[in-house]
């Protein structure tokens, strides 16, 4: 998300990467427990697995991590 903003404001030349990460944060995602949601969270992890298999989510990665890479 930051090398996204950075890029917004062009100011990836201001940012270096530290290796190794200072911090490594994993990243969930979350469903409400108030409301039948078995329908929506099938529907997301065929869509991230269909993902996975087809390469989009590597370019998305790839896309949103570029700036990182010199």
């Amino acid at each position: 998300m930051i090398l996204f903003l950075a890029k917004q404001l062009n100011a990836l030349d201001k940012i270096e990467e530290l290796v190794p990460a200072v911090e490594s944060v994993p990243t969930y995602v979350a469903f409400s427990k108030k409301k039948e949601f078995s329908d929506v969270i099938a529907k997301y992890n065929r869509t991230l697995s269909a993902m996975k298999l087809d390469g989009t989510y590597q370019k998305i990665i790839y896309k949103y991590t570029a700036a990182t890479r010199k």
